[in-house]
């Protein structure tokens, strides 16, 4: 079994890897996950030591940069509230579900192993492998990935097609997607496997994605954040 700092090394590099194919350079590499592969090329401009305060500026900066034009009719967020939800509540869920987590740079919270009961969802989604909680200098939740990892390929259709289908009972038709997801686009390898649906509104981002890796077989992806207003 790969040791924690291992692990976490390489769910980052995947988070980052299904960012970028989703999102694009320009943007995303000041993302919570996507700062070990920036660093790997050459250094984040924001650098290891950025106060909470440098790193809200800079993910709010990378956000604004993709957002809409309308306002969301709804901000789901795996059952908590951006902007609202603060770091010590989500740290008490974690304790009351005995969930372990662990506080990583930029003092984002990084959670594992957490079943779909705890986060309020279908059992079909399945359990998280990891969770990833990212706050603004107010310890506000601003910022939350979830990804599940070695997925059946029957278990991966099932819950990317739960998650698609929740979120357009709340925000109505995805703004963009990259490919169906369907058990043909698992079937593939590498990045032509890749399928994601994506919202930009002014407020609210949302990306869902899927991929198959090499070691780490099917891998799918939630991710919701907050743009503030004005940034």
């Amino acid at each position: 079994m790969a040791a924690p700092e291992s692990r976490w090394k390489r769910v980052a590099t995947i988070a980052a890897v299904l960012s970028v194919a989703v999102v694009g350079v320009g943007g995303v590499l000041h993302l919570p996950f996507a700062r070990g592969l920036l660093r790997r090329a050459g250094g984040c401009p924001i650098g290891i030591e950025a106060s909470p305060q440098q790193f809200d500026k800079a993910h709010q900066a990378a956000l604004a940069s993709q957002r809409g034009s309308t306002m969301a009719p709804a901000r789901p967020a795996l059952g908590f509230t951006l902007e609202q939800t603060t770091r010590a509540e989500v740290q008490a869920w974690a304790d009351r579900g005995k969930v372990s987590c662990t506080t990583g740079r930029q003092k984002i919270l990084s959670c594992e192993s957490i079943a779909p009961s705890l986060l309020g969802v279908s059992e079909v989604e399945g359990p998280v492998t990891t969770m990833s909680f990212a706050f603004d200098a107010r310890d506000r939740l601003v910022d939350i990935s979830a990804i599940r990892m070695q997925m059946s390929p029957a278990a991966a259709l099932a819950a990317s097609n739960q998650i698609a289908g929740d979120l357009a009972k709340q925000l109505g038709a995805t703004h963009t997607q990259s490919a169906p997801f369907d058990a043909n686009q698992m079937s593939k390898k590498g990045i032509a496997s890749l399928a994601s649906i994506t919202y930009r509104f002014r407020d609210f981002a949302v990306d869902v994605v899927f991929m198959q890796f090499e070691h780490d077989g099917l891998v799918l992806r939630e991710h919701y954040a907050s743009i503030a207003d004005g940034s």
